[in-house]
């Protein structure tokens, strides 16, 4: 069965791409896309969300759904949990990601996206695809990405404190 996962993960860009010309161009308002299928982006192996607004997310799929669940431990009970509570981080960066793809059209690759979450934050690498109606009027921001490894995660930790440290001088 390994040849098979290799597969499988080979051919998810295709599948990324299908999903969302699935969607693109579909839809003539933000209230129509509400009510989109999404069946095709439902079961990626990527964390997809879809947002009109850094402060609007309207969509989450499976993936994205069990990345944001509340991490417990393996030796307590299971219980409820309560639905995701995370928000995207208002920064210049993303933010100019976000007007770029909305702007072009176009998607934009490698981008990172840092996810507050009820237990903490992380990041993602990914890409934003913009969402555009039937008229070819942007609606929303879609992106489709991973969450970045441990080390990663570090290091990206460790170059913004250098960054903020260096803008005060050293003592």
């Amino acid at each position: 069965m390994p040849d098979y996962e290799k597969l499988l993960q080979a051919s998810l860009p295709e599948a990324l791409d299908a999903a969302v010309e699935s969607i693109n161009f579909t839809y003539d308002s933000a209230d129509a896309l509400l009510q989109a299928e999404v069946s095709l982006i439902e079961d990626l192996n990527y964390t997809v969300f879809a947002y009109f607004n850094r402060d609007d997310v309207f969509y989450v799929n499976k993936a994205g759904r069990r990345l944001l669940q509340i991490r417990e431990s393996l030796f307590e009970t299971p219980r409820a949990k309560p639905a995701p509570i995370f928000w995207l981080e208002e920064d210049n960066h993303r933010i100019n990601d976000d007007r770029d793809v909305i702007e072009s059209c176009r998607p934009k690759h490698h981008v990172n996206e840092l996810v507050t979450l009820s237990w903490g934050k992380t990041w993602l690498r990914g890409s934003k695809y913009p969402v555009r109606s039937s008229m070819g009027v942007p609606l929303a921001i879609l992106f489709a990405g991973r969450e970045m490894t441990a080390s990663e995660q570090i290091r990206r930790v460790v170059t913004r404190f250098e960054r903020s440290h260096n803008e005060f001088g050293d003592n």
